[in-house]
């Protein structure tokens, strides 16, 4: 059998599909696809109950899974159907022709750098978490636009040129800006506002892996994030649009 893995009735929001690629809003707090001895309750279950094809590249894990998103970060997330599309979107990933958009919340009156280019790699006293690497990193870039700063919030567009584990979170908390929520990366407010990391992938822009034409997908923002902007509007100031990125 192509998948052995279980079906399972979970809520799942389909942006968008054809014969090729699925895109999907994933919701905050289920994981992506499945990781021993964990084999339920993730996107990968939620897909095959709703009877969508998956390449069978990745299997039997990760049919189809061409990039990922934390467990408690939500938003856009493209999902190959068939192999072509699978090799395709790979390699489009490895080349960075396709772009992502996240919006991130964070602590603090954002003063920071527009670009932060700093190696990641595991950290060895906290292996399921990330670090800043001086030696033996993977090489990883962010480019950070300030939509709105507060006093004591800001929310950020954070568009990652590399795809790292964790990149956005450890970028924006090396430059002393956890992402409200992220316990795991310095956040000292968690709860207050948001029960989990306030990061949602806003939208991905690329070519079709086989037709070509060019597409982008927005996935809406979930209530949890509008309802702590909401909280934190009131300190908040509008300091312009975001710039066009080239």
């Amino acid at each position: 059998a192509r998948h052995t893995l279980e079906p399972q009735n979970l809520p799942l929001d389909i942006i968008y599909q054809d014969d090729h690629i699925v895109v999907i809003n994933k919701r905050a707090g289920i994981i992506v696809h499945p990781v021993r001895p964990f084999q339920k309750d993730t996107l990968i279950n939620s897909l095959l109950f709703h009877g969508i094809e998956l390449s069978r590249y990745g299997a039997p894990l990760r049919p189809g899974i061409v990039h990922r998103l934390d467990r408690d970060t939500s938003g856009v997330l493209v999902i190959a159907k068939t192999d072509r599309a699978y090799l395709e979107l790979i390699q489009m990933f490895k080349n960075r022709t396709i772009e992502k958009f996240y919006l991130a919340l964070i602590e603090g009156q954002w003063k920071g750098i527009k670009q932060v280019d700093l190696a990641i790699r595991r950290n060895p006293r906290v292996p399921c978490l990330m670090k800043i690497s001086s030696s033996g990193g993977k090489p990883a870039l962010t480019e950070i636009e300030p939509l709105w700063i507060g006093d004591s919030y800001s929310l950020l567009l954070v568009k990652p040129r590399t795809g790292r584990t964790h990149q956005i979170r450890v970028h924006l908390s090396s430059q002393g800006y956890p992402i409200v929520g992220d316990k795991s990366y310095g956040s000292n407010r968690s709860g207050e506002i948001m029960k989990r990391q306030a990061l949602h992938a806003f939208l991905i822009a690329f070519s079709h892996p086989v037709t070509k034409t060019k597409m982008f997908f927005a996935a809406a923002l979930p209530s949890d994030f509008q309802e702590a902007i909401n909280k934190i509007s009131n300190s908040m100031k509008v300091i312009g649009n975001s710039r066009n990125y080239g």
